[in-house]
């Protein structure tokens, strides 16, 4: 779905729950999480607004530090190494890449592997959904969302 240059503003959770939708081109500079609630297959969102940066279909702010958007189909990320703190709330993501220094809430039901980099090295953390890295310690999951030493 391409959107007309002339639509400035896009209301919160206009596309909710709209299954079908695949890719959308806006031109706003207004972009809010809870726009695409429900989209679960929208695999692109392409926007030549200068307030924001894609990289693999992600959207970042303009300095690429912070996550503005990720498509709901996403099954991967590779983070940039500007960003500092990523909260990832995506059900589909199975495999995120980020760097030692950076910070992360992650919530996905389909996790698997975690890679971290650490200078040259990229470590693989096979999670299971069971064990996740937070501030250079491990923590165990007990599967009901909370996360225990």
């Amino acid at each position: 779905m391409k959107l007309p240059v002339s639509v400035q503003e896009i209301g919160s959770r206009i596309f909710r729950d709209c299954v079908k939708l695949s890719s959308v081109e806006i031109h706003t500079p207004c972009l809010d999480n809870n726009i695409f609630d429900g989209c679960q297959h929208l695999e692109e969102v392409t926007t030549d607004c200068e307030k924001y940066h894609t990289i693999e279909r992600i959207i970042y702010n303009q300095d690429v530090t912070k996550i503005i958007f990720i498509p709901p189909a996403t099954q991967t990320i590779v983070l940039p190494k500007t960003v500092v703190f990523a909260q990832i709330d995506e059900k589909n993501l199975k495999e995120l890449t980020f760097w030692q220094h950076q910070k992360l809430s992650i919530e996905s039901s389909k996790l698997q592997t975690l890679h971290m980099i650490v200078g040259k090295k990229n470590y693989m953390l096979s999670l299971n959904t069971q064990f996740l890295f937070e501030r250079s310690r491990w923590f165990r999951h007990n599967g009901l969302g909370t996360v225990q030493k």
